[in-house]
């Protein structure tokens, strides 16, 4: 049966001791065999070293709470022994990443980065673009990916490549991903602020029978507000 964690009402998996007789019958962990699978590919001496390394520059949440993720990250560099790293951006993401590479350099690090319009592709070859425009770039998330791996980096930070073109780049990468910054110029590049907002401004956005591009004079109601007047 399709996992469901999101409507899941108990979160036994939390606990050191589960009661499996309180799970949804279509929780993972009734599935032993999956569980045991699961476990083994944690000793893979790789896998381990890079939990490992990454619980202790996170430290859970009690240091998340006090460090931001782009030092964090660079600490699990640290402890994982990376010495080559690669920075994938967003042409409109250079600012920040001429900064973060030069932290990454103060750290020791050696980095190799890449703009997302490096190869000068043209949206028109992909059926994109105005026809009369002589020329508009296209993201090569491709080309992101294959030079890290020319590079042979050890780890890839990703900046700001917009959504799919990111996909593209982890499928293409040799090299462990993770994510430094994420493109959504709409909430500040902070996606989850859609849903912290969703009952209020942000609702029109979720509405499977509206198009979000459409411009609104007007702000819906929450929701909550709109159940009591019914």
């Amino acid at each position: 049966m399709t996992c469901t964690c999101d409507t899941c009402k108990v979160y036994e998996c939390m606990k050191q001791k589960p009661a499996l007789e309180c799970v949804p019958e279509n929780c993972p962990m009734l599935d032993k065999a999956f569980g045991e699978d699961v476990a083994k590919r944690y000793e893979d001496p790789e896998v381990k070293r890079m939990y490992i390394a990454a619980k202790t520059a996170g430290d859970g949440l009690r240091k998340a709470r006090f460090v931001p993720r782009l030092r964090r990250l660079i600490d699990l560099c640290k402890n994982m022994n990376y010495k080559k790293i690669g920075l994938s951006y967003c042409v409109h993401f250079r600012k920040e990443a001429e900064q973060y590479a030069e932290i990454l350099r103060r750290h020791g690090l050696e980095v190799v980065t890449m703009c997302c319009t490096n190869g000068a592709l043209d949206q028109k070859q992909f059926g994109f673009g105005d026809t009369e425009c002589e020329f508009r770039e296209a993201c090569n998330p491709i080309g992101l990916a294959e030079c890290m791996n020319r590079e042979k980096v050890e780890f890839n930070f990703l900046m700001g490549v917009c959504t799919g073109q990111d996909s593209l780049f982890y499928k293409f990468t040799d090299a462990m991903t993770t994510v430094i910054a994420i493109n959504d110029p709409v909430t500040g590049h902070t996606p989850t602020k859609a849903l912290y907002l969703y009952n209020s401004y942000y609702d029109r956005f979720f509405d499977p029978n509206d198009d979000p591009s459409t411009p609104h004079l007007g702000v819906s109601a929450p929701k909550d507000e709109e159940k009591k007047e019914g």
